[in-house]
């Protein structure tokens, strides 16, 4: 998604913002069917130690993307300019921040041990 992403905010930058349909289709498939793709398996990584509990658990999940979702939406919709050059970039960034926060969170975790049939 962070590739996708960032080739996309060249096409925008080039484009003036004014990409054809086609390639902003071409942009936003892949970039919501990865998205579809982490929704679900994040939420479950952030319930599994609290399963005894997934009700509440869910709930907090939710309402904390919701509190963080407000105004990193609000900050990108404020910056549209009736391009698509805001919403590219604010793509870009956000995908980027969760790369980085995704690899900050896994810090300490211990390396997978792979066994070979040998």
């Amino acid at each position: 998604m962070c590739s996708i992403a960032l080739l996309f905010v060249g096409i925008a930058l080039i484009t003036a913002g004014q990409p054809p349909l086609w390639m902003l289709m071409a942009y936003l498939i892949p970039c919501f069917f990865c998205l579809g793709i982490l929704f679900g398996n994040m939420n479950a990584l952030a319930m599994k130690p609290l399963g005894h509990i997934a009700g509440v658990s869910s709930a907090v999940v939710g309402s904390l993307s919701t509190f963080v979702a407000i105004p990193l939406g609000t900050v990108i919709g404020q910056a549209y300019n009736g391009t698509v050059t805001p919403p590219a970039m604010g793509f870009a960034v956000l995908a980027f921040s969760a790369l980085v926060l995704m690899y900050w969170a896994n810090r300490d975790q211990p390396e997978p041990v792979v066994v070979s049939e040998e």
